[in-house]
């Protein structure tokens, strides 16, 4: 059985009084894992490692960009472990290891949005430029400094997701932190604290206990030299905490209990808005405090909606949370199922109409899980219990309205207001309802998306404060006004009062790189930088490309428009990699960039440009989706012809220290120009050639195969496919023939366009075997394409049908499943034709080398971004074993 420890002042300890708790799987109702279980004597020596530290200035003194570099690694440990402490959390509360694995994903991501925003955009100084005072002619400075001792308190529901954001907020700001997890799901927490040292974060500025809920939390709002308290549960607890904070008037964010309306209005898409409903409901057992337990909806739409509920809800699989298949896992607790039955009880006695459901679920070998079928009460008024109080369980009622307003006048009658959703056609109409719902966050033809920049929070019972965005980080800041008053006379304002003086199906597609393609079209460089208004352009590659002689070649046709050359670019570019660039780019002054050679420079090249349009290091420019504004001017010239970075948003950098990759994502990541001449890639050696080939057919491929893929992703997927087969056995054969080449950097960057909606476990597994075995990327993807078309074929068989035509082969009397199959024999042939490596032995590994890391590849796949896309789901470690050992 694994025991863990609490973490305080930088140690792992135990328990003062030396007494454990339990943690018990509510899937099997067995106890798995011994935490501590502390009392007052640990929370005093919490919060007396905290209240040194934030005094010592160790942490709170930091600038903030310091204080984000480290919680950027801690975010980054957090995510290597992710593999662990998923399954550990999963077992604990009861959530599918799909849904706490991407949970946690998002929640580290969240991580560094949170310190990426208190380092960047977070004002933590301000002047004002008017003082509203007759008597104030000096000038006014806000300062926003931190509170102190910050105790956070999460609940049982989403452990790993609570504490995270509560760290997250706490630390960006400066603040130390006593975090006290629900004793029912301490282990993320335990387990995320254990790396805070390996992060760089100083004793005392993060520790964590572990005990009883109730006297733990009555100490910490009760201990004086505990500055803010953040509980993140039920709304009764809250107002516990509110109570005890007021003795010494602390600080209170309280993100608390709901009861959310989902309004499905008469025109309304009913196929989106009852699977809204269910989604909306259902995840995590309906423990989730967002969770629309409440639909509303058009009475003209009520018959046919709840016929189409009644038939869909039927898809939620229920079973133990570490099987692939399940979609719904156990009730946290016993407890929480208790709750649940009575709930049915009293909503039958109400006179509620069970539509399904109202039963504990049978879930075959596992008899004493906490399992409860999805279950829909219809016909409900909303003076009903089960309409009025927060049930926390798979329980979803139903009311019909008559027109908007009783829609609106329904959805805040209610004790709460933490979110909801509108579904309809018409967006005017449904933020109109939306307007008016007495609530702190509403959707519109969607669930449960939260922003990071955005706050978060709830109305009436169901919270005080905010959470995220920059309402989230002032709530773990206190204000300051520095006013300085001019020098010269006495005369002050201040000194006359006493002294006298004499004052869906929807896609949307983005593509604004302009291409130029044709031998020797380099000349056309100095021109495209010319309309791009650049005179100051730094070149960034690396030392190959430029013993080749291509940076020269590049540097003359760029004129006097190319003021350097940065030339340290690494294979799969580092955070030093990156910053040794940006250094260099500001040192001279850039205005823009030209990146020359593989993915791994212009990779490195967008993160460049991130950093120039800001401040900051490598680390700190991280993320996803967080550009207000054009970047600097880049053109792209691929001197290979595989990963179609030249025309994508994102770029790929490698944490040296996790050996990792982390993504940075933006539509102003994506280049203006490209300029695609294959005179500059006549001298690709054979086997970078065919690396990089078998990587744009790669991107092609998944592209193709991914759930997201569209009608313009699909037909210049198809095309790449068409091309590879044509010319990439011409390359291999003839490195100077032009037009083939011509053609591999066409089908690169058509391939790069595909790859937009998404990629797949062929990626996954090339990114894992590269930072663990240093495989080239593209003779990774190579390797695993094979295998992973035949893990997709049944997921995704009529897109691989058609990859066979686009690569040859005579599909005429061929079934669906029969082309699929072919496709994967026409590739495996191309591969055989142009000698690549099939297997990972073929490149010198020992079988047993590789077989002796098996774990942590497939961990590494499994939790890689790419499978989020993959079609077929990624989340059953044997068939991820059986994927890995066919590519051995």
């Amino acid at each position: 059985m694994d025991t863990y420890k609490m973490f305080i002042n930088g140690e792992l300890v135990d328990a003062i009084g030396g007494k454990t708790m339990p943690v018990v799987d509510p899937g099997t109702g067995e106890t798995f894992a011994q935490v501590p279980c502390g009392d007052e004597r640990d929370v005093e020596l919490a919060v007396a490692a905290a209240r040194a530290a934030f005094d010592s200035g160790v942490w709170s003194e930091m600038s903030p960009a310091q204080r984000a570099q480290i919680v950027i690694r801690f975010a980054d440990l957090i995510e290597a472990a992710s593999g662990q402490i998923t399954v550990a959390d999963s077992r604990s509360m009861g959530g599918t290891a799909g849904w706490v694995g991407g949970g946690l994903w998002v929640a580290a991501n969240s991580m560094r949005n949170l310190a990426w925003y208190a380092a960047n955009k977070f004002v933590w100084e301000e002047d004002v430029p008017v003082s509203g005072s007759l008597y104030a002619f000096g000038s006014n400075l806000i300062r926003r400094e931190p509170i102190g001792v910050c105790a956070a308190i999460a609940p049982w529901n989403v452990p790993y997701m609570m504490a995270l954001w509560k760290m997250a907020h706490a630390l960006v700001t400066g603040n130390t932190v006593v975090l006290k997890p629900a004793s029912t799901t301490p282990l993320s927490a335990l387990m995320m604290a254990a790396l805070a040292s390996q992060a760089g974060i100083p004793k005392g500025v993060l520790n964590v206990i572990t005990g009883p809920g109730g006297s733990l939390g009555e100490a910490l709002c009760l201990h004086p030299k505990v500055d803010k308290v953040s509980l993140t549960g039920s709304s009764e607890v809250g107002k516990r905490i509110m109570s005890l904070a007021a003795g010494t008037l602390k600080q209170v964010s309280l993100e608390l209990g709901g009861k959310s309306a989902n309004i499905v209005l008469d025109d309304a898409d009913l196929d989106v808005a009852v699977d809204g409903a269910i989604a909306g409901n259902f995840q995590n057992c309906g423990q989730v405090c967002i969770s629309g337990s409440r639909v509303l909806v058009a009475r003209s739409l009520y018959p046919e909606f709840l016929d189409r509920l009644e038939r869909r809800i039927h898809d939620v699989k229920v079973g133990y949370q570490l099987m692939p298949d399940t979609k719904m896992g156990p009730l946290a607790s016993a407890r929480q199922f208790e709750a649940v039955r009575k709930y049915v009880e009293i909503g039958k006695a109400e006179g509620a109409r069970l539509l399904c459901g109202g039963e504990p679920a049978r879930v075959p070998g596992f008899d004493h899980g906490c399992y409860f079928q999805p279950t829909v009460f219809v016909d409900v008024r909303s003076d009903m219990r089960v309409a009025r109080e927060e049930i926390f369980g798979p329980i979803l009622v139903v009311l019909p309205f008559d027109g908007d307003d009783e829609a609106v006048a329904i959805a805040n009658d209610s004790d709460y207001g933490l979110a909801g959703a509108v579904w309809s056609r018409d967006p005017q109409r449904a933020r109109s309802v939306a307007n008016r719902v007495r609530t702190g966050t509403m959707w519109i033809n969607d669930v449960a998306v939260l922003s990071d920049f955005s706050p978060f929070g709830g109305y009436k019972s169901s919270g005080l404060g905010r959470e995220f965005g920059d309402e989230g980080l002032k709530a773990y800041t206190q204000t300051k006004v520095i006013y300085t008053s001019n020098e010269g006379a006495a005369n002050r304002g201040t000194f006359k009062s006493v002294l006298p003086y004499p004052q869906n199906p929807a896609f949307g597609f983005n593509q604004p790189t302009k291409l130029i393609v044709g031998p020797k079209s380099i000349s056309n460089l100095n021109n495209e930088l010319r309309l791009l208004g650049a005179r100051r352009a730094v070149i960034i590659t690396d030392p190959g490309v430029r013993a080749a002689g291509i940076v020269d070649t590049v540097r003359r046709a760029g004129g006097d428009r190319i003021v350097g050359v940065f030339d340290g670019v690494v294979p799969d570019p580092t955070y030093e990699c990156a910053d040794a660039a940006i250094d260099y780019c500001r040192e001279v002054g850039a205005d823009s960039l030209v990146s020359l050679g593989g993915g791994s420079s212009i990779d490195c090249a967008k993160l460049t440009l991130v950093a120039l349009s800001s401040t900051g290091s490598a680390i700190e420019n991280m993320g996803l989706m967080r550009q207000d504004k054009p970047l600097l001017p880049h053109i792209a010239i691929p001197t290979t012809h595989g990963t179609g970075s030249e025309v994508t948003l994102g770029a790929v950098i490698t944490n040296s220290q996790l050996h990792r990759k982390f993504f940075v994502a933006d539509v102003h990541l994506i280049p203006r120009v490209a300029i695609l001449d294959p005179t500059l890639v006549t001298g690709l050696p054979k086997s970078v050639t065919i690396g990089t080939g078998l990587d744009a057919l790669t991107h092609a491929i998944e592209g193709l195969v991914t759930p997201g893929a569209n009608p313009i992703t699909s037909a210049t997927g198809m095309q790449a496919v068409r091309l590879i087969a044509e010319h990439l056995p011409r390359v291999v054969a003839d490195g100077q023939d032009l037009e083939a080449r011509q053609g591999m950097l066409v089908a690169s960057t058509l391939a790069g366009i595909t790859l937009g909606p998404g990629l797949g476990v062929a990626h996954a597994f090339a990114h894992t075997v590269g930072t663990l075995f240093g495989v080239h990327h593209g003779t990774g993807c190579g390797i695993g394409l094979v295998q992973a078309m035949r893990f997709n074929r049944e997921h995704a068989t009529k897109a691989l049908a058609q990859v066979a035509g686009a690569l040859g082969v005579d599909t005429r009397g061929m079934n669906d499943l029969e082309a699929a199959d072919a496709a994967t024999a026409a590739v495996e042939a191309l591969m055989r034709r142009i000698g690549a490596p099939m297997k990972l032995t073929d490149l010198g590994l020992q079988r047993e080398q590789v077989m002796a890391r098996i774990g942590e590849i497939i961990g590494g796949t499994m939790s890689d971004l790419n499978c989020g896309s993959n079609p077929r789901p990624v989340n059953d470690p044997n068939a991820v074993a059986a994927l890995v050992a066919a590519a051995v």
